[in-house]
């Protein structure tokens, strides 16, 4: 099995991503966010115990998205 085949095996139809999309992640995470007409990323990432936890807490006070890698494993 080539890596292109298995590749192709995992991608979703448009009309069923767009689908995903809107239920579930622009209703669970967008919502919380105004647009923004300069968006920043912001990737954070250090040691156990680092403090990641609280700067996290505070970019998600000021209209951030945070996306919590923790949640998808």
């Amino acid at each position: 099995m080539t890596i292109y085949f298995m590749a192709n095996k995992f991608i979703l139809p448009k009309d069923k991503h767009d689908r995903i999309f809107e239920n579930a992640i622009k209703n669970e995470y967008l919502r919380f966010v105004k647009p923004s007409n300069n968006p920043e990323v912001i990737l954070l990432g250090g040691q156990v115990g680092s403090g990641k936890s609280t700067v996290r807490n505070e970019y998600a006070k000021n209209n951030f998205l945070v996306i919590d890698t923790d949640a998808y494993k």
